[in-house]
């Protein structure tokens, strides 16, 4: 006879739903990332404007969520009822344990906590999550970065970023300074692409292009927040005899 554990399922030709998943981190697990948690309380539109962005795939901005998050808190005092459409949009998209009841109650009881918990899952999934709004918000140390490795450390982030604020204040056009970095990373690792392309992108969209070389570098193998000195430390210098990596265009 043969038991029920050996018995395969038949094929009914409908597709069979993929079981949901939990989450990597519990609700209440806030104090592991104490930084986040920190910011979370005293400023939660900020982490909501991270974490919607990366939900909404970059169809909305970190600025944009996070200020109409702030506008419905000052406005009617409930911005969970907001913030908790994107928990069910975020579940849905990762395939997560839970369901729109309980992510309204949960956003109505622990607002704070669920924004962490959301955080803290895209950064487990691999997303660097405040890149985004930091580039919004100051995208002068983002360029700062990049441009340090860009050019070797043979400038610094400080003063890269500051030359970048001053042609903002200046001219009004801080793409004028920034595009020419860009063509030069696309020249040092054969990315496709051309400089009047470079000008363009950088004009039509800046912080776009700024986060975008900013993850091209990271997935070259450099941890840019270090700057250039710090990652030759961290891997003895061979970045610096490293060869180019060559492929049609930048990562993501």
């Amino acid at each position: 006879m043969t038991s029920y554990d050996q018995v395969k399922p038949v094929a009914t030709g409908f597709p069979v739903e993929a079981p949901m998943v939990p989450w990597s981190t519990g609700l209440c697990d806030c104090f592991d990332d104490c930084s986040n948690c920190c910011l979370t309380c005293w400023c939660p539109c900020i982490t909501f404007g991270q974490t919607s962005e990366i939900v909404d795939r970059g169809l909305s901005s970190c600025g944009v969520n996070g200020a109409l998050y702030a506008l419905i808190g000052v406005f009617t005092g409930c911005s969970w009822i907001y913030s908790c459409t994107y928990r069910t949009k975020f579940r849905r998209t990762y395939n997560l344990e839970g369901s729109d009841c309980k992510d309204c109650l949960i956003h109505f009881w622990c607002e704070s906590c669920a924004l962490c918990q959301q955080y803290r899952e895209l950064k487990n999934r691999g997303y660097d999550v405040s890149l985004g709004c930091t580039t919004c918000w100051c995208p002068c140390f983002t360029f700062g970065q990049t441009s340090e490795i860009v050019d070797r450390g043979t400038s610094s982030c400080g003063q890269n970023g500051a030359l970048y604020v001053a042609v903002a204040v200046v001219f009004g056009c801080p793409c004028i300074y920034s595009c020419a970095y860009r063509t030069k990373l696309r020249q040092t690792y054969n990315i496709d692409g051309s400089p009047c392309c470079d000008f363009m992108t950088h004009w039509c969209c800046n912080g776009c292009a700024l986060c975008q070389e900013y993850r091209e570098l990271r997935n070259q193998g450099f941890n840019v927040d270090l700057g250039w000195h710090g990652n030759m430390e961290r891997h003895n210098g061979v970045a610096a005899t490293a060869p180019p990596t060559l492929h049609g265009g930048m990562n993501r």
